[in-house]
């Protein structure tokens, strides 16, 4: 047993000692040796807390005093802009390695990924196709009829710089105006990944048949599968109909044809296809430390990590990570326990480092008060054993240390030790500035 709990049993002991009205001494009770211990641990807590960060401003609600606009879910087939997810990135090299695959692997493959919610990342393109111009023109028929020119129609080639992406359809559903290369990552949300149509910005005109010819293939690069998908610019422009030669009652299409000797190659636009999970949504999102940080490096708010949203018969809760290793439940019910409910040990992390899970959706029935803003739904970490346990609650009271705080459902939360300044700008900390009044309860961590 620690030297700090037999302290605290012994105060309790001398005390209940001299208030005994006889002379035999009272015997302490577990739930004084708990009380005991959970003044301790938290005056500890709060303690490291302001070493780290300074003694909160006086105003300082933790976010629970403020009430937000209730986050509502998306049309279908609507494209999000950073919706509280971390976009995913390319690897240093990436982009060089699949674009050298796309330019060496020819023919098509068009099956699609059976999934609804995804990110795309434009990966790279080409700026330059080849063109074949199939033109009327009767002063070039005169001048080669006696080479054996048997139309008035010729074909002639060029290659046409600068040409962009003008708009990319995925299913059928038009995602984005591109008008570049380059630089973009989207969200997609219930458009399933398939049925890739695009337009460049030569072929802009009203009758320009749009590209819909692309390629899905799976690459693997530095040791990790992905997804691609590559587009060909091969495309017609269909511009006027002319007869071929005049009184033969046979009529061409004017028209220039893209990329027309690379059609089988899928290079002019490759973009990759990361998995999403699904749309966050909510009232608010909660964060907590579960009283064991005794430095600043040790402050991540990762411990549980969840959305709440309230019902008319209590309150939906979305549990996103739980970063701590001890046991930690909401709603004073075991069998709402963080790691129970991700279906792990209690010292396994989910969600913060190596072990990931899908986020775990349960609705708890009760009495809710939305003016709380999610403060009256208890959370509490066991520091005592399992046979013994002693639930604690995590508490955000006005102007005083907390050991949770609301934030709003597009937080990215910290990974497993990554100090919680240091995440949202080291140079500033932002966190430290929060403490002290200096942003608000939403904006602390999108600084920077």
């Amino acid at each position: 047993m620690k030297k700090y709990l037999m302290t605290g049993i012994a105060a309790i002991a001398m005390c209940a000692a001299f208030t005994s009205c006889s002379k035999d001494v009272e015997t302490v009770s577990q739930e004084q040796i708990n009380q005991a211990n959970a003044q301790k641990i938290v005056a500890d807590y709060e303690a490291a807390f302001i070493k780290a960060f300074g003694q909160p401003a006086a105003s300082q609600d933790w976010g629970f005093g403020i009430n937000a606009t209730r986050s509502t879910e998306k049309e279908d087939h609507t494209l999000l802009k950073d919706f509280g997810l971390v976009k995913p990135t390319l690897k240093e090299g990436e982009a060089a390695y699949v674009m050298n695959w796309f330019r060496t692997n020819p023919d098509e493959n068009s099956v699609g990924l059976d999934i609804t919610k995804f990110f795309i990342i434009y990966v790279g393109g080409n700026s330059t196709v080849n063109i074949k111009k199939h033109d009327w023109d009767g002063n070039w028929y005169n001048n080669n009829k006696n080479n054996g020119a048997t139309s008035n129609f010729h074909d002639t080639y060029l290659t046409n710089q600068n040409v962009v992406l003008d708009y990319l359809h995925i299913n059928g559903e038009h995602i984005l105006d591109w008008n570049a290369n380059g630089g973009v990552t989207e969200y997609v949300y219930n458009s399933k990944a398939d049925n890739f149509r695009a337009r460049n910005s030569y072929l802009t005109n009203a009758e320009s048949l749009t590209t819909t010819k692309w390629k899905l293939a799976k690459i693997t690069y530095n040791g990790e599968e992905g997804w691609y998908v590559g587009l060909s610019a091969y495309g017609k422009k269909q511009i006027e109909s002319h007869e071929t030669l005049p009184g033969s009652g046979v009529y061409e299409d004017r028209a220039d044809y893209t990329d027309y000797d690379r059609e089988n190659y899928y290079d002019d636009w490759v973009f990759k296809i990361v998995p999403a999970e699904a749309v966050p949504s909510g009232d608010g999102c909660i964060i907590a430390e579960d009283l064991s940080a005794e430095e600043s490096s040790d402050f991540d708010f990762n411990d549980v990590v969840f959305n709440y949203k309230y019902t008319s018969t209590g309150v939906d809760i979305t549990l996103r990570a739980a970063g701590g290793t001890l046991p930690l439940r909401l709603a004073g019910n075991d069998a709402y326990e963080v790691h129970k409910l991700f279906g792990v040990e209690t010292n396994v992390m989910v969600n913060t480092g190596l072990v990931s899970k899908d986020p775990v959706s349960f609705s708890i029935t009760g009495t809710f008060d939305s003016t709380k803003n999610g403060d009256d739904i208890l959370v509490e970490v066991n520091k005592g054993t399992k046979e013994n346990p002693n639930w604690i609650p995590l508490t955000a009271v006005k102007g005083r240390v907390a050991s949770k705080v609301r934030v709003d459902i597009d937080y990215n939360w910290c990974a497993e030790r990554e100090d919680i300044d240091d995440k949202y700008c080291a140079e500033h900390d932002h966190f430290t500035e929060y403490v002290n009044g200096q942003h608000a309860w939403n904006t602390w961590y999108k600084q920077d």
